[in-house]
């Protein structure tokens, strides 16, 4: 039965004046400039979907900033097959990053913000993210290790809502650092693929094809390619597709470095002969 006797804060006597959040019973305010819990209007975690755009850590916008204690690892349900990790611990000395640049689907606005989280053995208890976005730079913990073999939560943590310029001028990005809230070296930091979906699922697409061909090989959603394909982005869906295979006209040997569609044609130039 319930007790009639007021339930107390037990952190409100605590000499440091700390205040406890019931972020189970109620949820969280993630939108914010500054702080992961701020206060304010909830924001109800997100389905993962309509991403605009996702930076791997195998992308060229993916680099180790600070310190060599990032190694590369693979699978584990990793996205796209690799994925980085370091020890767990207080020295704040290695540091991630992902690069967030403007491109033909990612118009200035307002983004949820998702991480990837791998199959690995014991991950962190509270991995740091520190969101830069349009001026201004937030902070969201992550636990990895409840991503981990849990099904009440796919592979995809939720970061929070950030509004993002989207332009050359401001630089936007995201890090993760060594720095976790358990500092237990028997623990390790994941740094895997990081994903924005517009918060706003009618935030319209300049255009809805985009053909690339890339300078070496690799992988566009679960398509393989190497240098002498193009394929094809359906921003509509979010799927990548092989629109041209280069080896089958026999073009394996020589990549292809640029290419134009006139008159229902093909033109294509080659990096070798």
């Amino acid at each position: 039965m319930p007790s009639a006797t007021p339930v107390i804060d037990p952190w409100a006597t605590d000499p440091a004046g700390a205040t406890s959040y019931d972020l189970w019973q109620n949820e969280p305010a993630i939108f914010s400039s500054s702080h992961q819990y701020p206060g304010g209007t909830p924001v109800i975690e997100p389905a993962v979907n309509n991403a605009r755009m996702i930076i791997d850590d195998g992308s060229a916008d993916f680099s180790i900033e600070q310190g060599d204690c990032w190694l590369p690892d693979t699978g584990n349900e990793s996205y796209n097959f690799g994925y980085h990790v370091a020890f767990s611990n207080d020295t704040d000395t290695c540091i991630v990053r992902w690069n967030i640049k403007r491109d033909a689907f990612t118009p200035p606005g307002d983004y949820d913000i998702f991480v990837h989280i791998p199959q690995d053995v014991a991950p962190s208890l509270g991995a740091r993210y520190t969101i830069h976005h349009n001026q201004a730079v937030s902070v969201a913990i992550v636990v990895q290790a409840a991503y981990v073999g849990n099904e009440e939560h796919n592979a995809w943590a939720y970061l929070g809502r950030y509004d993002f310029a989207m332009n050359d001028i401001i630089a936007e990005y995201i890090t993760l650092n060594d720095n976790t809230l358990d500092d237990d070296d028997d623990h390790f930091v994941l740094a895997d693929a990081i994903m924005l979906a517009p918060a706003n699922a009618a935030m319209p697409l300049p255009q809805r094809y985009l053909y690339v061909s890339f300078a070496s090989s690799g992988y566009a959603g679960n398509v393989p390619y190497e240098n002498e394909d193009i394929l094809l982005f359906d921003a509509a869906t979010g799927e990548w597709h092989m629109f041209f295979d280069g080896s089958d006209v026999g073009l394996a040997a020589v990549g292809i470095d640029a290419f134009d569609f006139r008159n229902g044609h093909l033109f294509f130039s080659l990096d070798a002969p």
